[in-house]
């Protein structure tokens, strides 16, 4: 969204030592003073305390100790060996995969809410693909939901991220970030909840007991209103 995308270039990410990139970003922004202060000093944590190996080993320790029902394939995503028989037979799959990011991203296993979808627009198209060609420039077509669903994401949590200084964040360098009122017909469009009978997407790798939840709060919505609609009947025949 800043920089554009090259042509010429196939990689992700560019430079040839993207460890040693990433790992002094880490390092610059675990000895910012603000993060310092209000969260690594509150937990008794030092910056070396953290490294660039502690976001798969943390995110496992959370996939796996926040359920009784957390599976298997918490090991297998952090690319670690069971040993044995275990090796062998539990094999990693894409709803695996998917339940292991829904569960990292924060959302609550033990309610409905796990099965969220991630924000996504909806309705007026021409403002979104007007959008996406101000943010991206060049972007090869093969890779334009993907540079959608990035759009959706930051405009979504644009109030967010305006709580940080400009100069910290790049982004706020891109054209249509500096355009609040573009912004704001674009937050209009926004939606972010979960799937409905009329849209394409669908949820993955939710547990069987989410999908238990989610049937039984529709249930219990369906019967307040129906409660609703009949005490409203009843209050008018009584008038």
């Amino acid at each position: 969204m800043v920089y554009g995308v090259d042509s010429n270039v196939n990689q992700v990410y560019p430079g040839n030592d993207q460890y040693d990139r990433f790992q002094k970003i880490l390092r610059r922004v675990l000895e910012s003073p603000g993060l310092k202060k209000n969260d690594l000093d509150c937990v008794g944590v030092r910056c070396d305390d953290i490294g660039t190996h502690s976001m798969r080993k943390g995110a496992a320790t959370y996939c796996s100790s926040g359920s009784t029902a957390c599976p298997p394939v918490v090991h297998l995503r952090a690319g670690w060996a069971l040993g044995g028989v275990q090796d062998r037979y539990l094999r990693h799959h894409s709803a695996g995969d998917m339940l292991v990011g829904h569960t990292v991203s924060g959302l609550p296993i033990h309610k409905s809410e796990f099965a969220i979808l991630p924000p996504r627009f909806k309705g007026e198209r021409y403002q979104v693909e007007t959008a996406k060609r101000i943010c991206y420039r060049g972007l090869p077509p093969n890779v334009s939901l993907i540079g959608e669903y990035a759009l959706v994401s930051i405009v979504y949590h644009y109030t967010y991220l305006k709580e940080y200084p400009p100069e910290e964040l790049p982004i706020f360098q891109a054209p249509l970030m500096q355009n609040k009122q573009k912004i704001q017909e674009l937050k209009k469009f926004i939606i972010c909840d979960e799937a409905s009978s009329e849209e394409t997407i669908t949820v993955t790798g939710v547990p069987l007991h989410v999908v238990s939840l989610s049937e039984l709060q529709s249930w219990s919505s369906y019967s307040a209103r129906g409660s609703t609609m009949v005490l409203v009947k009843l209050l008018r025949v009584s008038a």
